[in-house]
């Protein structure tokens, strides 16, 4: 229980601090993320987004860290962190945009898809 506790505020903290990036400096985070120097309106816009949704998932998942987390909550963290790990991996080895913060952005979200596996073995399924 101890374990996926830390879990959730991690996830809690990384994506609110990482939807505020994005909404309010989407120019920086873009540069630090992908290298994108001068990001067009385009992706401006499309960065804002995200930052909404990192927010909403930040606090979907603070909501865990009142009782027990729920199986559902951390299954949805990890099609979330194995979604993210994969993407962002594409963007950089495909696509062959990177920025100084991508690759480990990468290493983050696939230690935290390993750590909601860990934890999601011990939640009862519904």
């Amino acid at each position: 229980m101890r374990g996926q506790k830390r879990l959730i505020w991690a996830m809690t903290a990384l994506e609110l601090l990482a939807g505020l990036s994005l909404l309010l400096a989407p120019g920086i985070a873009l540069d630090a993320l992908l290298g994108i120097g001068a990001a067009p309106s385009e992706a401006i816009g499309i960065a804002r987004l995200a930052g909404v949704a990192l927010i909403a998932i930040g606090v979907m998942a603070h909501s865990g860290t009142h009782g027990a987390p729920s199986w559902w909550l951390l299954a949805g963290l990890l099609v979330y962190n194995a979604g993210a790990a994969a993407v962002l991996a594409y963007i950089g080895a495909g696509l062959g945009l990177a920025g100084p913060l991508l690759w480990p952005a990468v290493i983050l979200h696939a230690g935290l898809t390993l750590w909601t596996l860990v934890s999601l073995r011990t939640v009862p399924h519904p």
